[in-house]
């Protein structure tokens, strides 16, 4: 993907591509971004709440297949392509994406918590866990994002770190 292939498809010159976007990733983050909300809404503008922490996870995640779907693993590893070119545009762009999956999911616990479930404390850097699962599924493993990835994603990892009672040990036999 490059500037003069995606000039040619639009039916138009570099020049005026560049007028807009500064490199490729920018192009294509804004292509895709603008597709995304047209197509599958804005988990931020459109907050989960189906009254319980599980299935609100499960709804947050089914949204991200949705959208990795819409995009298809190419674009994706081609965005990486570009990180590798990084500039401050480019860092502030993963920062925005960075900031905005902690609000969603920062939502959700809030829900869960006003709901009376008991949600533990944990780090942002936790919190974050399943959208890089989700990005190296997708990009370094090259696998298709599955519901069975994202129940297990959700069951086997987000809800025993969110709601694990502190101090209590399980015993595997």
């Amino acid at each position: 993907m490059n500037f003069k292939s995606v000039a040619e498809r639009a039916g138009t010159n570099r020049p005026v591509l560049y007028r807009r976007w500064n490199n490729v990733f920018d192009l294509v983050f804004d292509a895709v971004r603008a597709r995304n909300l047209d197509k599958a809404g804005s988990l931020l503008s459109e907050p989960v709440n189906t009254g319980h922490l599980r299935t609100d996870l499960l709804q947050i995640f089914q949204h991200f297949l949705d959208l990795s779907n819409l995009m298809g693993p190419e674009v994706l590893r081609a965005m990486v392509g570009e990180i590798g070119n990084a500039d401050n545009a480019l860092i502030n762009r993963l920062k925005a994406t960075r900031d905005s999956n902690l609000e969603i999911i920062n939502r959700v616990l809030d829900l869960a918590r006003h709901r009376g479930e008991q949600i533990n404390a944990i780090s942002d850097e936790t919190k974050l866990l399943p959208f890089e699962s989700i990005r190296y599924q997708i990009i370094i493993s090259q696998q298709p994002l599955t519901t069975d990835f994202m129940i297990n994603l959700v069951d086997e990892v987000m809800l025993p770190i969110l709601t694990r009672q502190p101090g209590v040990e399980e015993h595997r036999e």
